[in-house]
């Protein structure tokens, strides 16, 4: 009977293990996927963002030829272009690690997924398995 008690209180033990690391799993599959959908939704506002900020630049360096802006006003300009390139990047980085992970949680990470992660980025050489 004691042997009996100690392999079933194992069993329930494996089981609770068992129920936690599903939830943990499910929690992280969860937020990963939450990040990559909101982080391409941030792509395409800051590829907006971008763009807008490098039209600033060349109408405040064309303003200034004309006199009406000063070196000041491109500085501002080129910041703000410069920040909005940052964002971008962050964005882009946050993407592909969070869709890199959930990849990993769900099995199905594979070389390919390296490359289509380094064609993103214009490399052309290829992973190999």
């Amino acid at each position: 009977v004691g042997r009996s008690n100690q392999t079933f209180a194992g069993y329930e033990k494996a089981e609770s293990d068992r129920d936690v690391a599903l939830n943990r799993v499910t929690t992280e599959v969860k937020k990963q996927f939450d990040l990559v959908v909101t982080s391409s939704q941030k792509i395409e506002a800051l590829t907006k963002a971008v763009e807008s900020s490098e039209h600033l630049v060349r109408a405040t360096k064309a303003s200034i030829k004309g006199g009406e802006k000063t070196n000041l006003d491109a500085l501002v300009a080129d910041r703000a272009l410069f920040v909005a390139k940052r964002d971008l990047a962050q964005a882009k980085y946050t993407y592909l690690i969070s869709y890199l992970q959930l990849q990993q949680l769900g099995g199905a990470l594979t070389v390919d997924e390296f490359n289509k992660v380094a064609e993103f980025f214009g490399h052309h050489k290829e992973f190999r398995r």
